[in-house]
């Protein structure tokens, strides 16, 4: 994205956990706003899936897929464009989110009892966003 800002996913799970492989995504929720009265939005799901295998190596770091880079700066622009409250306007990202689910080497989805599940840090240059764990029925499959 612009600016020389790059963005990362990174891993470190424990090697007993026995995860076989990740999905991670991006999403935005549906949503409809009605802006006092002035202008109507609606904005469709979006939710974008990147597995990775962990095979012999249980951490790693993953740089977002362009066309997520190119829909995160797309959707910050059309965000800020558009005339809301003050909180949207300086938290565009609220409607988006990134998760991840683990998986076995039975394609049955796990919960790694050492996996840590946070909030965002910002320090300087870093921003630092901590991914939860979804659920399958978090998702949306066709």
């Amino acid at each position: 994205m612009a600016g020389g800002r790059t963005y990362h996913i990174v891993w470190n799970i424990d090697p007993l956990e026995s995860v076989d492989y990740i999905k991670f995504f991006l999403i935005r929720e549906r949503d409809y706003r009605d802006i006092g009265g002035t202008a109507e939005y609606y904005d469709p799901r979006v939710q974008m899936e990147k597995k990775v295998s962990l095979w012999n190596r249980s951490y790693g770091a993953l740089a977002l897929p362009k066309n997520w880079t190119v829909f995160m700066k797309e959707f910050i622009e059309v965000e800020l464009d558009k005339k809301q409250g003050l909180f949207d306007q300086l938290f565009p990202e609220q409607y988006r989110y990134f998760g991840w689910n683990p998986y076995d080497a039975n394609r049955k989805e796990i919960f790694p009892e050492s996996a840590v599940n946070g909030s965002r840090y910002i320090n300087g240059d870093i921003d630092l966003e901590i991914i939860s764990i979804l659920s399958e029925i978090d998702l949306e499959n066709p």
